[in-house]
């Protein structure tokens, strides 16, 4: 050993970069009730460098964060009690469980929204009405103090009779958006409620899983890492492509696309894995704008069943059980549709180019 100590020894901090946890939302206890508050950087020491040691083992992971209050007030939390937090507050899903204390506003989008005018129209010689909730939002404010504003789609079904009751107070039940349901769910507001106490709803919030906030779109997945002051979304979204780049034959602006292909949409769906809360993209082609295929396709996979007795085996006779997951096998099939779509910005100087999909993707129908 050398005068500066064995060198190999040394545990040196794990660094604050690319954290899992930093910008993450949890709502915890606090003064009698429970308040939300945001990861917003590791804790550190006198010298500056982070506190605390990343390990497997959730149990023994020392890592410290610092966690921040809308009120301004910073409490330290450990890496374990935080992801306990993230996994109880979700559904076996993620989405993020919250308790409604009141709504106290509204918006509209009048591109979105039905209008009186247009609410009105004849089919087959017969007057009817349209019903449509798009384009409003409501301010919901909950128990855990915070606020948000939330599709009425989703607050129609999950509190039906608050959400009735604010349209009322708020002159707003005469609106397209209210008018042909909310009398009816007044009616029965007595039965509604006992309903509802018996399964003591809560409302989803499925912007988030697991306290981490997840886009709907491109735009939104990029505004997120900007508003976080990190890439973790682009680098996920850029890795999707690296994989699935081969599956695209992109033309010249010269170039036609040959006669009897079809054009269809593609869009992203972003998720959070829940074993290491790893960020998750895919890009999705629109099979329902392609012709069914002229041959049945399907593959059978192992039931969950099979599974469990398999793995329930195993664990009896202390046996190790070795699994392998094939990354992107769908991409290896060529593609049985006669289908071209326009990139989008994902793509960089790519974008707004036509290119032909010569490779199955996720979400055609023959794939």
């Amino acid at each position: 050993m050398g005068i500066f100590g064995d060198v190999g020894e040394v545990e040196l901090p794990t660094p604050e970069a690319d954290d899992e946890y930093v910008n993450v939302t949890i709502t915890l206890p606090r003064g009698g009730g429970s308040s939300r508050g945001r990861v917003v950087s590791r804790k550190r020491d006198g010298d500056g460098n982070p506190i605390g040691r990343k390990s497997a083992n959730a149990a023994v992971d020392s890592r410290m964060y610092n966690v921040e209050f809308a009120d301004g007030e910073v409490t330290e939390l450990t890496a374990n009690i935080i992801a306990t937090t993230m996994i109880a507050n979700c559904d076996e899903e993620g989405n993020e469980y919250l308790l409604l204390d009141s709504i106290v506003d509204f918006r509209r989008d009048d591109a979105k929204a039905l209008s009186i005018k247009d609410q009105k129209a004849v089919r087959n010689d017969r007057l009817y009405m349209k019903k449509s909730t798009k384009g409003w939002e409501l301010c919901c404010k909950w128990k855990d103090e915070s606020t948000s504003y939330e599709p009425l789609s989703l607050l129609k079904e999950s509190h039906p009779v608050q959400t009735a009751e604010f349209a009322v107070a708020a002159g707003i039940d005469d609106q397209p958006a209210f008018n042909w349901w909310v009398k009816p769910v007044l009616r029965r507001r007595d039965r509604i409620i006992a309903q509802v106490k018996s399964r003591q709803t809560r409302y989803l919030k499925k912007r988030f899983k697991f306290g981490i906030e997840v886009p709907k779109t491109i735009k939104e997945a990029y505004a997120i890492d900007k508003k976080n002051g990190n890439t973790k979304w682009a680098d996920s979204i850029a890795k999707e492509l690296r994989n699935v780049k081969v599956a695209f034959k992109i033309l010249d602006q010269d170039d036609r696309v040959p006669i009897g292909y079809q054009q269809i949409r593609m869009h992203w769906i972003f998720d959070i894995k829940m074993e290491d809360f790893r960020f998750k993209s895919r890009i999705v082609a629109a099979g329902n704008m392609t012709e069914p295929p002229t041959s049945v396709t399907y593959a059978t996979v192992v039931s969950r069943e099979t599974v469990r007795i398999a793995l329930t085996m195993a664990a009896l006779n202390n046996l190790d059980v070795k699994a392998g997951d094939i990354q992107n096998a769908y991409i290896t099939a060529p593609c049985a549709e006669k289908i071209w779509t326009t990139l989008g910005p994902e793509f960089g100087v790519d974008q707004g180019k036509r290119a032909i999909i010569v490779r199955a993707l996720y979400g055609l129908r023959s794939s």
